[in-house]
């Protein structure tokens, strides 16, 4: 297999851009958005894409919705050639759907 190094755009963006100082636990989220250069031959590289899915009691209703309308999207965008997994994870981790070629968007549905 060939393998080509290409460098990558990276933003970091986090949820809040300061922190309380205190005793207690406090959550930060911070969003990674990765970016390839643009491809001057038209030629689209294949992509491997890990979903990591929250499926605790927290994920009801309109964020369950909102998960499902957004993984949808993403299997709408992927082609055979990429490869797809899915971990979702409550008080553990589980792999739902291992590292392989996207084949049949509709079995992952």
């Amino acid at each position: 297999m060939k393998t080509t190094m290409v460098d990558l755009d990276i933003e970091l963006t986090l949820s809040r851009d300061q922190i309380e100082v205190t005793d207690t636990d406090q959550r930060l989220y911070l969003l990674v958005d990765i970016r390839p250069p643009k491809q001057s031959s038209g030629q689209q590289l294949p992509l491997n894409l890990c979903l990591v899915i929250d499926r605790s009691t927290s994920m009801q209703g309109r964020r369950l919705d909102a998960v499902k309308a957004a993984v949808e999207l993403v299997l709408d965008n992927l082609t055979p050639a990429d490869v797809l997994s899915i971990i979702s994870f409550s008080d553990r981790a589980e792999v739902v759907v291992p590292a392989e070629p996207l084949r049949n968007k509709a079995t992952i549905l």
